[in-house]
């Protein structure tokens, strides 16, 4: 057919026209799309190397700064136990920071960044020794004059060098977030490239190209500042995040050296935040979030910086501000937060504490500084004071105690707890007659914890619930299993004057017994007596179920609290324990073999079989024999032994087994713990 006719050649022409046209919008939109995958794909790739490498660098940075602190610890430190603690750490921190610089070197980086990490390793391994000698020097120190040594060789050969590293850390950090915006500014660059290449396709579809070319620009625009504002803001408050925070902490802290002025730096916690989490759930703890960050905006002034670092904890950075500024401005934000907050028709009242350090005298770099706030805030929390500035006499040790306090909390999803059984002898037959279960935990970086550094802690957690229940389950499983190997022993286990609040506690020790199929009579409660008197009305009630349900009772560390025979004699005990402090100290002094010899009359002529604790020698042993103490543990018998070592002790000690007398055989029948 011929196409020679005006129409159809119109017809063929329009036709030709519309399908170039069509092509050519199908081209534009293939383009848009192809590229922007691309672009996008690239900006992922590109920014989450550089949150990598930042990730990795500010890590470095921690460890750098923790093995300072640590250095300075063991310097002042008198227990040797706590100086090899530290210096286990201080090992630690520093394969942290070989092993963070090892993966950042493995990633991509710049000449710059390679230039800097040369720099590093250099310093590094000229600074190590020192660092090492310095840490040497600390762990031999003794006396005064030692520890002033030590601190001296900290200060002039250890802190300076470790300095320059830090340095270097810092402009390394610093090029990694010119990076991340140069990738913005890349972005953009790509994006405009799109453009160009879109228009040009798209001059003969001058609409088309027109509505994809506006689509482009704005997407990129706002991909672009979007990734620039996710890197420095907070997602939940738009406030600062710990990256901003950090560059503005740095930069206050350069201009105020150079100016010779003073800031303040606060961190501030919220006291009930968990509770409202808990009560109201999490997407009204948002709300509570934000609304705290826009109450402390409107309040702040202009140059003062605000930012959000995480969970409930909050920063904030007063430029040109003293001790005397600080803490008006603390005592401003503390009245604020004990207003109430409208959560959605509910009022909460959260309160908050609040840490100050002060530049300069507090600290002279950002990381100290911002370590001293939040020690000062911890100390306020604790204190229930509301505010408090940085103490360096307590300082250390706050910092210890919360590090401990954190990890408590998981110790026993990560098995980290151990009990150890100490024996007990009875005069009468001189013979093993029961095990006092203690408990120990194994941190993974401070070694064996003893009880007195950790139980305190866990009484004002809240943890000491779920760690007596653990140590009770263990200890009534191990006595179990000896039983079952013939080894008839009691065991006692120590409980926490809050453990005695539980009305619950007899019905949970006598679901434990069950479970490992234990005559009650064979595990021995025992309770102090400063938590007996503290509350006899509701201990009492506590105590009568246990003696109902068939367990052992026994007032520990008898001698130290505040007990009068009136209380003792309502008490439904068995035993009392003479605590150590008098049994020690017999041989030397009357006085303490007087009370000894008057706790065992007396607990007699109460019908209750008394035990001596802290017995070390032989003659202490013979004496409370004398006087007719009837059992007795200390070291001189044994210390403390773990389980793979009790069987061994048991089988191989002088004493043997009191598991033939008849008064410790186990009943012809079954008996089931009710």
């Amino acid at each position: 057919m011929k196409l020679d006719h005006p129409k159809w050649s119109i017809r063929a022409g329009l036709t030709l026209g519309f399908t170039i046209v069509l092509a050519l919008m199908v081209t534009l939109m293939a383009i848009a799309v192809v590229w922007m995958t691309r672009i996008d794909r690239e900006l992922d790739v590109i920014v989450n190397s550089n949150l990598a490498k930042t990730e990795l660098a500010h890590t470095m940075e921690t460890a750098l700064r923790e093995r300072a602190i640590a250095m300075h610890t063991i310097a002042v430190m008198q227990d040797p136990f706590e100086k090899d603690a530290y210096a286990q750490r201080f090992d630690t921190l520093g394969s942290l920071f070989t092993t963070a610089r090892a993966q950042l070197e493995a990633l991509p980086l710049s000449d710059a960044e390679l230039n800097l990490l040369k720099k590093i390793k250099t310093l590094t391994s000229t600074t190590m020794p020192y660092a090492r000698a310095a840490v040497e020097t600390a762990m031999t120190a003794r006396s005064r004059e030692d520890t002033l040594a030590a601190l001296d060789e900290i200060r002039i050969n250890a802190v300076p060098r470790q300095s320059l590293i830090a340095e270097e850390l810092t402009a390394l950090i610093t090029l990694q977030k010119d990076a991340t915006e140069r990738t913005a500014h890349d972005a953009k660059t790509d994006y405009h490239n799109a453009i160009v290449l879109m228009i040009t396709i798209g001059t003969l579809a001058i609409g088309l190209g027109l509505l994809v070319a506006i689509f482009v620009i704005r997407n990129a625009t706002r991909q672009a500042t979007k990734l620039q504002h996710q890197a420095m803001f907070d997602g939940l408050t738009n406030l600062p995040n710990r990256v901003l925070f950090h560059d503005r902490l740095q930069q206050a802290v350069l201009s105020s050296r150079r100016d010779k002025r003073m800031f303040a730096l606060l961190s501030l916690d919220l006291n009930r935040f968990k509770e409202v989490n808990d009560t109201l759930g999490h997407h009204q703890g948002d709300k509570l979030l934000n609304k705290v960050a826009q109450r402390l905006l409107s309040h702040a002034r202009e140059s003062d910086t605000i930012a959000r670092l995480g969970g409930d904890e909050f920063s904030l950075l007063l430029p040109s501000t003293d001790i005397s500024g600080g803490a008006v401005f603390a005592q401003k934000l503390l009245k604020l937060m004990t207003e109430e907050f409208n959560l959605d028709g509910k009022q909460v009242s959260v309160g908050a504490s609040i840490g100050i350090a002060i530049f300069p005298e507090h600290g002279q770099d950002p990381e100290v500084l911002m370590q001293h706030a939040d020690a000062a805030m911890y100390i306020a929390k604790r204190a229930n004071t509301g505010f408090e500035f940085y103490d360096e006499a307590i300082g250390n040790n706050t910092l210890s105690n919360i590090a401990l306090k954190n990890d408590l909390r998981h110790a026993i999803e990560r098995n980290q707890l151990r009990l150890y059984y100490q024996p007990k002898i009875g005069h009468d037959l001189g013979k093993v007659t029961g095990l006092e279960a203690l408990v120990r935990w194994q941190h993974p970086e401070h070694g064996l914890v003893p009880p007195d550094r950790f139980i305190a802690l866990a009484e004002s957690t809240g943890f000491i619930q779920p760690l007596t229940a653990w140590v009770v389950e263990e200890a009534v499983r191990q006595c179990a299993l000896l039983h079952r190997s013939g080894m008839y022993l009691s065991m006692a286990v120590n409980i926490s004057a809050i453990n005695l609040k539980d009305a619950e506690l007899p019905k949970k020790i006598s679901a434990v017994l069950s479970t490992h199929q234990l005559h009650p009579k064979w595990l021995e409660i025992e309770v102090t007596e400063s938590a007996v008197m503290d509350d006899t009305l509701c201990t009492l009630r506590v105590l009568e179920e246990l003696d109902v349900l068939g367990t052992r009772l026994s007032i520990d560390d008898y001698g130290t609290g505040y007990s009068s025979l009136a209380n003792i004699k309502k008490l439904p005990l068995n035993d009392i324990k003479i605590d150590k402090s008098f049994v020690m100290g017999m041989s030397d002094n009357h006085a303490d073999e007087t009370i000894v010899r008057s706790t065992i009359e007396m607990g007699h002529g109460l019908g209750l079989r008394v035990v001596a604790e802290g017995v070390e020698d032989q003659a202490t042993g013979n004496r409370l024999t004398e006087l007719g103490c009837d059992s007795a543990q200390g070291y001189f018998m044994s210390r403390p032994l773990p389980p793979e070592h009790l069987l061994k002790w048991l089988h191989e000690s002088p004493w043997g087994l009191a598991a033939d007398a008849a008064t410790l055989a186990e009943p012809s029948t079954p008996p089931t713990a009710e």
